[in-house]
C-alpha cells in the first residue's frame, strides 16, 4: 500500500513528466509558455481527481508548482502559486461538483461518453476561466488577449482531458483495481 506521502511523491513525478514529455511533443503549438494545443497534464489531473478525490491535491499543487518554477516565462513566475492553487483545485472542484448532481460511482461504473464530454468541458471551463482571469485581473491583459488565452486553454485542456478520460473509461476495471490493491 502507498502512503499518503508515497502517493503525493508519485503524482508529483507523474506530473512533471507528463508536462516535460508536453513540452517536447508540442514544442511548435505552444501559444506562450503556460498554454498548449493539446495539454496532457490536464487529462492527467482529472483522471486522477475521478480515481482518488481530494487526496490528490497536495501533489497536483506541488507538482504544479515545480513546474511553474521551472518552466514559466521569467515574468510569469511571480504567479506560479497562485497558478499551482488553481491547477490542483479545478480538477478537484470539477469531480466534486459532476459527483453531486451526476454521480460517477465509486468504481467510476457511470463513466461514459456523455460524462466524459460533460468533464472535459466543465472543467476546461472551469480551469480556462480560473487562471485566464486571475491573469486578467491581476496583469490587466486586454480583453481581446484574454480571450484568446482562454480558447486555447480550454481548447488544450478540453483535448488532454479527452485523452484521458477515454483510456480511463476503457481501461477502468484493470486500473481501479490496481488502485485499490496499492493506494
Amino acid at each position: 500500500m502507498l502512503t499518503l506521502i508515497k502517493l503525493q511523491l508519485l503524482i508529483i513525478a507523474i506530473w512533471v513528466l507528463l508536462f516535460i514529455f508536453n513540452g517536447a511533443i508540442n514544442n511548435l503549438l505552444y501559444h506562450n509558455s503556460y498554454i498548449a494545443i493539446i495539454f496532457i497534464p490536464a487529462g492527467f489531473k482529472i483522471t486522477i481527481a475521478c480515481l482518488l478525490g481530494k487526496r490528490v491535491f497536495w501533489g497536483l499543487f506541488v507538482g504544479s508548482l515545480i513546474t511553474a518554477l521551472l518552466f514559466l516565462e521569467e515574468a510569469m513566475i511571480k504567479h506560479a502559486l497562485m497558478f499551482a492553487l488553481l491547477s490542483a483545485g479545478s480538477p478537484i472542484l470539477t469531480i466534486w461538483l459532476v459527483n453531486t448532481f451526476i454521480p460517477l460511482g465509486k468504481k467510476l461504473q457511470n463513466l461514459n461518453l456523455q460524462k466524459i464530454l460533460l468533464i472535459s468541458v466543465m472543467y476546461s471551463i472551469i480551469n480556462s476561466f480560473m487562471h485566464n482571469t486571475y491573469l486578467l485581473m491581476s496583469e490587466g491583459l486586454t480583453f481581446e488577449k484574454y480571450q484568446a488565452d482562454s480558447l486555447l486553454m480550454f481548447t488544450g485542456d478540453f483535448l488532454g482531458s479527452l485523452i484521458f478520460l477515454f483510456l480511463l473509461s476503457y481501461y477502468r476495471k484493470g486500473i481501479i483495481r490496481i488502485i485499490h490493491k496499492y493506494i
